[in-house]
């Protein structure tokens, strides 16, 4: 609701298998409305799981719908304008639909429909793990070491390569599936080793996340989906702020973007990403002499937005004199912070005039927002147990293999031991470790 301009939103899952219920609600009178549709079985929210696209009505108590009727007229005269459903989806997986409503009749702009995109698909693949953690997966009688197993990783790889998605995604995928069709996570990934399931077959074409991965929306997704995983898996945190810097260039059309980021108390701010020698030059210029708009985000913990440089105030004459002297007409910083701690700020540049809009300032914040927690996270991971991190990078390493087996047996028709073969001749025949080869498959930088 920060980033929308709505007033109520509701998260539920619609029917089967995950029963149909509100997962959570903004207030009383959002969860009202869902329970009206529940009840009723239809309205906007069963509309959007059913095709699989948005379903947007800025008008609803004013424009007819014969599916609706009786939904409309439940509806308070002074409860509801505007309307729109949007449907969570994971893969092939129908998880439910994210309401949301305002009080008079609105027209949500194209941006703001490509954002309100961006948070449900990072709600639907919450709410998955949530409903796949509160619900007792279908016992394995032949395995109690849980997901570590050498089957599901090489399935992983597999849907993987099918969906062209991340391996906690292609995990996703297979656990969903599982719980919905009463099977064991290792009897999908067997089958889907086996190839006797085919995820590909079963996206319909219609709208999902996969349909825009190209457009601005769809780099919205990946880039939240990418900072939301590093809350549950590891991950590399240069090339996490690196990702960050350079969608934010290409999102905001901003000449240079950089992220400047202190290790820890009375440590110095450092340049840890940018997006050119620009970006870096004009944040290492701010960093030696202790002042500047970045330097002051970071100090406060609060934005900072210069759209005119050239008529800044002088009280960063050195600053002013070298953002210009680089080509730089305006600039926006937001904190890198949760709660009380700021850690960094996250810096745009432009050469024209204006920077940042309100709509604009809430989705680079909140890309901020989630990048903190998960650098806070990284840090009290590698603090708190260097030996338990070293094992940890060794088990890895073997799932990482494992992956890469299935992509390769995906993608060139043989079993997991040809897979390994390949992947072994390889690395050797290259003098590369057999872990970084399986890395560089799974991350689609190389190919076999």
């Amino acid at each position: 609701m920060r980033v929308l301009p709505v007033d109520g939103l509701a998260i539920s899952t619609l029917g089967m298998p995950f029963s149909t219920e509100t997962f959570c609600a903004s207030n009383a009178a959002a969860a009202r409305i869902d329970e009206i549709q529940f009840d009723l079985g239809e309205g906007p929210c069963w509309d959007a799981r059913a095709t699989r696209r948005p379903v947007l009505s800025p008008g609803i108590r004013h424009q007819e719908n014969a599916a609706w009727s009786v939904f409309q007229s439940s509806l308070d005269e002074d409860e509801i304008g505007g309307f729109f459903a949007f449907p969570m989806l994971v893969g092939s997986l129908d998880i439910g639909a994210v309401d949301l409503y305002t009080r008079t009749p609105r027209t949500l702009t194209r941006v703001q429909v490509q954002d309100a995109v961006t948070l449900v698909g990072i709600a639907a693949r919450q709410v998955l793990r949530r409903v796949l953690l509160s619900h007792a997966m279908k016992p394995d009688p032949d395995d109690d070491r849980g997901y570590s197993r050498r089957v599901v990783h090489q399935a992983t790889g597999m849907v993987l390569a099918q969906l062209d998605v991340s391996a906690s995604d292609a995990l996703l995928i297979l656990q969903g599936y599982a719980f919905s069709h009463g099977q064991t996570v290792r009897e999908v990934a067997e089958s889907a080793v086996a190839r006797n399931v085919d995820f590909t077959s079963e996206l319909d074409g219609s709208w999902d996340e996969n349909m825009v991965t190209r457009t601005r929306e769809g780099q919205l997704v990946e880039t939240f989906v990418t900072l939301a995983d590093t809350l549950v898996v590891g991950y590399d945190v240069v090339d996490l702020l690196h990702t960050l810097v350079e969608t934010c260039a290409t999102l905001f059309e901003a000449s240079a973007v950089g992220i400047i980021l202190t290790a820890g108390d009375d440590i110095d701010l450092e340049v840890v990403a940018s997006t050119n020698e620009r970006s870096r030059l004009i944040e290492i210029l701010q960093l030696r002499t202790g002042n500047g708009p970045c330097v002051e985000c970071y100090s406060t913990g609060k934005p900072v937005a210069i759209p005119g440089l050239d008529v800044l105030e002088p009280a960063w004459p050195r600053f002013r004199a070298g953002a210009l002297e680089l080509g730089f007409k305006s600039m926006h910083s937001v904190p890198l912070r949760l709660r009380a701690t700021t850690i960094g700020s996250l810096n745009l540049f432009w050469d024209r005039l204006g920077g940042l809009g309100a709509e604009d300032l809430s989705t680079v914040q909140a890309l901020a927002d989630t990048a903190t927690i998960g650098i806070l996270q990284e840090r009290a991971i590698r603090e708190s147990d260097m030996a338990r991190s070293q094992l940890q990078y060794a088990l890895s390493s073997r799932v990482l293999i494992e992956h890469a087996k299935g992509v390769v047996a995906f993608t060139h028709t043989v079993n997991m031991d040809g897979a390994f073969n390949l992947l072994r001749q390889y690395a050797r025949s290259n003098s590369l470790p057999l872990n970084e080869v399986a890395e560089r498959i799974v991350n689609r930088s190389l190919s076999l």
